[in-house]
């Protein structure tokens, strides 16, 4: 397994890469604000491996606010590190089928897949966050040219 440390960053990282929101909008405010709460205790608990801890928090975290995705991903992380992989791969799967451009989901899914010898699944969902990165980078880059160009222009055309 993983250090609980790099999953947490790989997710950190894949989430902020695309743009995802760690805090949905919930219909009540309160709720949302206690499931955040309860999913960053988790994480600090999973940072000092203690899974059991971090699990509970963010069961926590789920009652708080069913539809807390980030708290049913850090649930599943917490629990393939606890080595319950059937627990973690249905909460994985879920976690992909209500959002598929996940790639921390897909990446974890696929640790749980390498973890389990099956190579194929495993190379499948890789795949998917390779092709997520990478048309995000390409994004990124498109967006960057187009600053420096208008940046460019300014410069060599002021206006005045």
């Amino acid at each position: 397994m993983r250090s609980p440390t790099l999953l947490f960053l790989v997710a950190v990282l894949g989430l902020s890469l695309l743009g995802s929101s760690s805090f949905e909008t919930s219909s009540n405010n309160k709720s949302a604000v206690e499931a955040a709460r309860q999913n960053n205790l988790g994480v600090a608990y999973m940072n000092q491996q203690l899974f059991e801890k971090g699990l509970k928090n963010f069961e926590a975290a789920i009652a708080a606010d069913p539809e807390f995705s980030l708290g049913r991903l850090n649930r599943a992380i917490a629990l393939l590190n606890l080595q319950r992989v059937d627990e973690a791969k249905a909460l994985l799967d879920g976690v992909v089928q209500g959002n598929p451009k996940n790639p921390t989901a897909w990446y974890n899914l696929g640790l749980l897949y390498k973890n389990s010898g099956d190579v194929e699944k495993a190379v499948n969902a890789f795949h998917h966050v390779v092709v997520m990165v990478f048309a995000f980078v390409i994004k990124r880059c498109r967006q960057l040219s187009t600053a420096l160009q208008i940046r460019q222009t300014k410069r060599l055309c002021p206006r005045g």
